[in-house]
């Protein structure tokens, strides 16, 4: 069931402009408030769109590639606290380095469209603000849930959003895999009707 229209939005135009916007609604056999409603929506999700998807040139996706292809540095800290932590000595110390603190996730992804030929990609950066939980906290959820095998060894989908104290993000999907919202966002950019 759609939505109920409850907002108004009222606007000043010329008369030329209101001819040029009947006329357009006309020849799409809408009523001018269709009509310009859904140009405006329709605007504003390229607007949006282009704040988190960018597209590369030929030499710009080939330098990603070549970045994507090269051995990754060696950052231990990082390291050691994304890596998975696959036994619960290494998630509890995951945990206690990460308690109180914001961390910073970032997850991407890459469509290239096969009709236009046009390369998409979307970096979607999730800020988690974890809670300044106790030892004794983090071992009764390290019980419960036993997330050997998640980066952070802390399932936000799960019992691991009990450790955080809030998110800063566009796109919540970021942080357990693929960036759905930037991915609709792409696919929409490239005509694709959603849904």
């Amino acid at each position: 069931m759609p939505a109920t229209r409850s907002e108004k939005l009222d606007l000043r135009l010329t008369p030329q402009a209101k001819q040029r916007l009947y006329a357009a609604a006309q020849a799409e056999q809408r009523s001018v408030s269709e009509f310009v409603l859904q140009s405006a929506l329709d605007r504003a999700d390229e607007t949006l769109a282009d704040l988190r998807v960018f597209a590369l040139s030929s030499e710009q996706w080939a330098k990603f590639q070549a970045a994507l292809d090269a051995p990754p540095r060696d950052l231990p800290r990082l390291q050691k606290l994304l890596n998975t932590p696959g036994n619960h000595a290494n998630a509890l110390a995951q945990l206690r380095l990460m308690r109180g603190k914001a961390v910073h996730f970032y997850t991407a992804v890459c469509v290239i469209a096969a009709r236009s030929a046009r390369q998409h990609t979307a970096l979607v950066p999730v800020t988690v603000h974890m809670r300044d939980v106790t030892d004794e906290q983090i071992e009764r959820y390290l019980q419960a849930e036993q997330p050997y095998d998640c980066a952070g060894s802390a399932r936000i989908e799960g019992m691991g959003i009990t450790l955080v104290a809030r998110l800063e993000c566009d796109d919540p999907s970021a942080l357990i895999g693929l960036p759905l919202i930037a991915l609709c966002d792409i696919l929409r950019r490239e005509g694709m009707s959603l849904p």
